[in-house]
């Protein structure tokens, strides 16, 4: 069930879905992000969860560095070490 949280005034529609594995991602939205040049903007975190609530995390943090403006380095949900975000 999508999850609608704000960072900064900025909305971020939270969709998390289990895979048949068991884990967990999460998708995120930015809808209206005017910094894109686009209507919305649409990605997911890599890598899986072992919960709902650290996948929905992950992909919050994600999405809010998104809005700062950061391109810094995150970690997977699994802490499976640092990756670089991966804008879809």
């Amino acid at each position: 069930m999508p999850e609608t949280c704000y960072h900064q005034g900025k909305k971020i529609i939270l969709v998390p879905g289990r895979h048949s594995n068991g884990k967990w991602v999460c998708r995120y939205v930015i809808p209206e992000w005017k910094n894109s040049g686009i209507d919305n903007y649409q990605g997911c975190l890599p890598g899986e969860a072992e919960t709902v609530q650290e996948a929905t995390m992950a992909a919050f943090v994600h999405a809010s560095k998104i809005l700062d403006g950061s391109r810094a380095s995150v970690r997977t949900p699994s802490g499976g070490g640092i990756v670089r975000p991966s804008l879809r």
